[in-house]
């Protein structure tokens, strides 16, 4: 079972993308949240049980109190102390080519996806994992 989070301020979006990827894949475990900021502070908690960490996340860019670039900024100081590697994609509305380059120069997301996330988009991470 492939554990995702969906870090993104928007409930409409999450919903459509929990059913996209639940038609798709009904054995993924979703969890969202809805700032980065709450989804960091579930990283920084679990530090020492991987079981509670995702294998995946989707990361929109603009979220409030914490946006994806901050969230990516406070995840590389983290990242050397999670007892698991996880794959980031960012997850955007935003098809502007600066937004796809900033995202390039962090070394551990995995790419750059523009909204809606389709179900056979998801598979092909999925199993890229």
């Amino acid at each position: 079972m492939t554990k995702l989070w969906i870090v993104d301020d928007d409930p409409a979006y999450t919903h459509l993308a929990k059913f996209l990827i639940a038609d798709a894949d009904d054995e993924t475990d979703i969890t969202t949240f809805s700032d980065g900021d709450l989804a960091i502070d579930h990283l920084t908690a679990h530090l020492t049980d991987a079981e509670a960490l995702p294998d995946l996340i989707l990361l929109d860019i603009n979220m409030p109190r914490m946006d994806g670039w901050q969230f990516l900024d406070e995840y590389a100081a983290l990242q050397d102390r999670l007892p698991r590697r996880i794959t980031i994609y960012m997850l955007s509305s935003s098809i502007a080519d600066g937004d796809k380059k900033r995202a390039a120069e962090y070394p551990f997301v995995k790419g750059y996806l523009v909204k809606p996330l389709e179900g056979e988009q998801f598979i092909r991470i999925r199993d890229e994992l």
